[in-house]
């Protein structure tokens, strides 16, 4: 048996994830944790063969994790996608998985990683780690809709929502649960292309049509999309909003 544990950020891509590994006999899943800030603990203390890994979580990448562990488990990366990312995993023939995960390339990722048996040294995770932080920001939203899952690239959102544990994430007409937090988003997107307005919304600067002041003093904003969304802005997020727009 092959003793693992999945570190993975959104609680639906954890979930598929457990699903597709219940056709593998050989894994035996010991434990799992979405938290960045407790997934060397978790690890150390469990000691699994294999590890899954999120490349990317809120507050701490994978190779902060990888740089706390006593010991280097094998690991297969979960990633986004993410062009300089997946070059890298390919050049240095190490197992990936790429968002969302399915039966074939999670078999593929398990032949690979069992295949080589290639645990990582320092050499190899400062190249991975170097070359995946040239593009460290999430380009793309694994999105729930009609029970299907679909990719929504970050040029098509216009803002982004807090829901209860997930995120709603607005395109030009539709709304999608992006099935993660919205707490901590913030550190994963392009501050060059989102910017927060709101405790409770992060707006795609390009989507907004007009700045408003308003008689008591408070802003709004006018989005391009269909519907022509009106946002409040929280005075607290206007230094953010003057970076961009000065006249605000």
């Amino acid at each position: 048996m092959i003793r693992t544990v999945i570190t993975v950020y959104e609680p639906h891509s954890r979930s598929r994830l457990k699903s597709l590994l219940r056709h593998f006999p050989e894994i035996q899943l010991i434990g799992e944790t979405s938290d960045g800030k407790n997934a060397p603990h978790v690890i150390d203390s469990l000691k699994p063969d294999l590890l899954f890994l999120d490349v990317q979580l809120p507050e701490y990448s994978a190779f902060d994790i990888l740089d706390e562990l006593s010991y280097l488990p094998l690991v297969i990366f979960i990633t986004e996608y993410h062009p300089y990312a997946l070059q890298i995993f390919r050049d240095c023939d190490i197992a990936h998985i790429l968002k969302p995960a399915s039966g074939e390339t999670l078999e593929e990722a398990l032949q690979q990683v069992m295949r080589i048996r290639r645990r990582l040294d320092a050499g190899l995770l400062l190249r991975l780690r170097q070359g995946v932080e040239r593009r460290r920001y999430v380009n793309r939203f694994p999105a729930l809709f009609q029970d299907q899952q679909l990719i929504v690239p970050a040029e098509q959102v216009y803002y982004l929502e807090a829901r209860r544990d997930k995120t709603l994430v607005h395109t030009y007409q539709q709304n999608f649960y992006y099935d993660a937090p919205f707490t901590g988003l913030e550190r994963v997107l392009d501050p060059a292309l989102f910017v927060p307005v709101r405790e409770d919304c992060i707006v795609a600067f390009s989507k907004i049509l007009r700045i408003s002041r308003h008689l008591r003093g408070d802003h709004s904003l006018l989005l391009k999309d269909k519907a022509r969304t009106r946002l409040a802005v929280q005075n607290g997020f206007l230094p953010r909003l003057r970076e961009k727009w000065p006249a605000v």
